[in-house]
Formats: structure tokens, C-alpha cells, sequence
């Protein structure tokens, strides 16, 4: 073989190599997203079935996981293309439905189970759409 074109072909696979390692890197933003849903889901159904110590508790510890998680995406030195708005989009999106869930369940639907499991779903949906498309956006890199 030619030694340029041996040389390209090395540039080539180590180029491939990178691409994947990056992309690998990449894929936080999957674990944030299920992170912050479960977390979400879990606050939602304590919420409006639990008492003020399980809420308090369950909250609390969305938080820690909150904290753990932003610290770790601060760390992260690869960003997927277009993150930023897809990030925007989940938060208010998922800010809205939480905000409108915990509003109404506690004002009309105190207790009610069906109510808070339904809400606890339609509040992590918008998280678990951002996790599906940010491991999507980290595999195309």
C-alpha cells in the first residue's frame, strides 16, 4: 500500500475513533433527562398522596439528585448539537405541566390516586421526550 494512502486511511479510523468517543461522551443528556423525570414523577405522586414528611423527604432528595446531576453536566466537556434549545424546550414545557399539575391536583383533586398517577406521567412525559431526542442527538454526532 501507498504510504499516503496508508496514511489516510489511519487518519481516517482515527478520525471514526474520536467521532465515537465523543459521541459516547455525549450522552448525558439522556441521564439528566431520566433523572429529572423519575425525580419529577416521584414529587407529583408523593405530592398529592403522601404526608408533608414523605413530601418534604421526596423533595429533598430530588433535589440532591438535581444538584448531583447539574454538577455533572457542568463537568462535561461535549455538548450534542443543538442542546441548548432542546434543554429550554423540556424545561418550560415540563416547568408548565408541572406547575399546572401540582396546582390543580392539590386545588381539585387532593387524594385522588388516578389523578396524581396520571399527572405523574403527563409531568415526566416532556422529560422522557428530551431523553429519547438527546441520546438521538448524541448517537448522530
Amino acid at each position: 500500500m501507498n504510504p499516503g494512502v496508508h496514511d489516510a486511511h489511519a487518519s481516517l479510523l482515527g478520525a471514526a475513533s474520536a467521532r465515537d468517543r465523543l459521541a459516547g461522551r455525549a450522552c448525558w443528556g439522556r441521564s439528566l433527562y431520566a433523572v429529572l423525570a423519575a425525580g419529577s414523577t416521584a414529587v407529583v405522586l408523593t405530592a398529592g398522596l403522601a404526608d408533608v414528611t414523605a413530601v418534604l423527604a421526596v423533595t429533598g432528595a430530588f433535589l440532591a439528585a438535581t444538584a448531583v446531576m447539574v454538577v455533572r453536566v457542568v463537568r462535561q466537556g461535549v455538548v450534542p448539537r443543538g442542546f441548548a434549545r432542546l434543554h429550554v424546550t423540556a424545561m418550560v414545557v415540563w416547568g408548565i405541566v408541572f406547575s399546572a399539575a401540582l396546582q390543580t391536583g392539590l386545588n381539585m383533586f387532593p387524594g385522588v390516586p388516578a389523578y396524581w398517577i396520571l399527572a405523574a406521567v403527563v409531568v415526566a412525559a416532556p422529560l422522557v421526550v428530551a431523553a429519547v431526542l438527546a441520546g438521538r442527538a448524541a448517537v448522530a454526532r
